[in-house]
């Protein structure tokens, strides 16, 4: 197996140790015995090896033996040496440290969800070092990939009983869902989402199944989802069919869950028709602008506010005054798109608890307004909440706090 003193990652010697240790015996795919080593220690090996593979996703693919190299070459070469090598190998009778993802099929619910997690990561990890392109290369044919990570999740969400593993797989779920949607391999996973909101167990599952389902909608790309499908079917179903559902929910934790749902979801919402001029990929650049070149031009003109004259900011951004003009009216535009998207849940939710005969779903729609209300202030939105004043109240108000103030000083004098 190696040591901690090799040429290649430590965490190789580490992954290998815990696996042969606590999981897998030195037959090909056979798991160790419970009576081995108990459930306990396994799960918390699942969990050490979920983080461990999170640094070093590439472990999952080497064999649990450490296979000899000439010393040279392996100092030369390292890693990719060794996974080339790896690679070559008869996987039929050689162990491999990614038979673990057998635990899904054990008989203990709470192995089954830890290795899920595991699968979860390892997809997470490949977007990473794919550079978000295709996962194929990265997997190179080896067994588990991504696509059996998702029928494996997706027979668990069908077909297990247990809460426990369900709960853990929409957690694992969560993981990878977003890179993996934002890739160049986004379709494969549309079917399971489709699935998801259109599942009637769903409403009838554990209240841990229910809050976790709803931090993951909390996450789900519409603008990214709204590409690959060409329309906003799924997102309407999302709003309608599932939160709107679970805020009528008996227990109160499903229905603070899904308040805060709607708090998450409304950056990520996207209608085409608030701005037809523009289509789904400059969105997504103006969104991607916003998001990472907002913050450090707001930081440069706190740190140096001499920066903001036409002079200087055309010789350190090499920036025209247009070009900075456009920039903030880009930016104008995705502020008033956020403020559209709060006055249509505000104005569903407002609907939804006009016609509310269930306390439950009364309860959770006040809920809602109120962590929308903390998020997003309608002092500091009002268009968002419908409140727009009147220009000529403006105006009377202004002359009203003037003609006071001169009156304060008169009064001094």
């Amino acid at each position: 197996m190696g040591g901690f003193c090799d040429h290649d990652v430590p965490l190789i010697y580490c992954v290998r140790r815990l696996t042969a240790t606590f999981l897998l015996s030195k037959n090909k795919g056979e798991l160790l015995s419970d009576s081995l080593t108990r459930v306990s220690l396994k799960a918390l090996t699942l969990c050490c090896i979920t983080n461990a593979l999170s640094l070093s996703p590439k472990i999952f693919l080497l064999t649990l033996q450490a296979q000899n190299l000439p010393p040279k070459t392996e100092q030369m070469h390292g890693f990719e040496q060794r996974e080339e090598l790896d690679g070559q190998i008869e996987e039929d009778t050689v162990p491999l440290i990614r038979d673990i993802a057998n635990y899904t099929r054990h008989e203990d619910p709470q192995l089954r969800g830890a290795a899920v997690q595991l699968l979860g990561q390892i997809v997470k990890g490949a977007l990473v070092e794919s550079g978000m392109l295709s996962l194929e290369m990265w997997y190179n044919g080896r067994r588990p990939d991504h696509i059996d990570t998702i029928n494996i999740i997706s027979d668990i969400l069908h077909q297990d009983k247990s809460s426990i593993t369900v709960r853990h797989t929409y957690s694992s779920l969560k993981t990878f869902i977003r890179p993996l949607l934002e890739s160049s391999s986004g379709e494969i996973i549309l079917p399971l989402l489709k699935d998801i909101v259109g599942m009637n167990a769903l409403f009838r599952k554990y209240w841990l199944v229910k809050t976790e389902v709803c931090r993951l909608i909390g996450q789900l790309p519409f603008l990214t989802i709204e590409y690959l499908t060409k329309n906003t079917t799924l997102q309407e179903d999302v709003l309608t069919n599932v939160l709107i559902r679970f805020l009528g929910d008996e227990d109160h934790r499903v229905r603070a869950a899904a308040a805060s749902a709607f708090v998450d979801i409304i950056s990520n919402l996207f209608y085409p028709e608030d701005d037809p001029s523009l289509d789904t990929t400059t969105t997504a650049a103006v969104k991607m602008a916003t998001c990472l070149l907002q913050p450090i031009i707001d930081s440069e003109c706190v740190m140096k506010p001499s920066a903001m004259s036409t002079d200087n900011f055309m010789l350190q951004s090499q920036t025209t005054p247009y070009e900075k003009q456009k920039y903030n009216a880009i930016i104008k535009n995705e502020r008033k798109s956020l403020a559209t998207n709060i006055f249509r849940i505000v104005s569903q939710l407002h609907c939804t608890l006009l016609t509310s005969s269930n306390q439950h779903l009364t309860s959770g729609c006040f809920e809602a307004l109120l962590n929308l209300s903390i998020a997003y202030p309608p002092t500091q939105i009002p268009n968002a909440w419908g409140c727009q004043v009147p220009k000529a109240l403006k105006g009377s108000t202004s002359r009203l706090h003037m003609s006071s103030s001169i009156g304060e000083s008169g009064i001094q004098t």
